[in-house]
């Protein structure tokens, strides 16, 4: 079972562990993710009522390097996309022993920032030709599944609007034209 109170102490902490000072008002909300089993740790999500808090949080994550805890940002799926492209992109530059990091949705590759439509134009900056062409069609497929998803929620809403602004506007057109034939008839 979930316990809040627990979890609390464990992520102050942890975030002892990484040089910040957190009180109960920091946090917004805290839940598990996913399915909970007992004699397995459960990823959870923390809401903080700061942004700043959040940054430093982050800023901080180097000091875990080593052990099993990750700390990572809920991003949408259209970021989650693109960071997953810039992670292949790292990957490949770090396998050819170039330093790399990703910060703020660009890739910095010795000191330079290249946004994720500058690598897919130019996707022979860190990687090979082939590879480059592989990347591309991964990123558009990508996109084509999650803009398939996207579009058939919206479509179904869209259709129900429709016909709701249709069957409202031949009902006000009927009500019209009661009204004027009932202004027409002969008393």
């Amino acid at each position: 079972m979930f316990r809040e109170d627990s979890n609390i102490a464990n992520i102050k902490t942890l975030t002892k562990e990484l040089g910040i000072d957190l009180e109960t008002r920091d946090f917004n909300n805290i839940y598990p993710i996913g399915k909970i089993e007992a004699n397995k740790p459960n990823p959870i999500k923390i809401e903080l009522t700061s942004y700043l808090k959040k940054l430093e949080i982050l800023r901080n994550t180097y000091k875990l390097k080593g052990r099993n805890i990750f700390i990572t940002q809920d991003l949408s799926k259209d970021d989650q996309i693109n960071h997953k492209a810039l992670r292949q992109h790292l990957n490949r530059a770090k396998q050819n022993n170039i330093k790399a990091t990703i910060k703020q949705n660009k890739l910095i590759v010795n000191n330079k920032a290249y946004t994720l439509d500058q690598l897919t134009q130019n996707s022979d900056l860190i990687l090979g030709d082939h590879e480059a062409e592989e990347f591309i069609e991964s990123k558009e497929e990508n996109l084509r599944k999650y803009n398939r998803r996207k579009e058939t929620v919206p479509e179904t809403s869209k259709t129900n609007d429709i016909s709701k602004k249709e069957t409202t506007a031949k009902k006000h057109e009927e009500k019209q034209t009661k009204k004027i034939t009932r202004s027409n008839r002969p008393n």
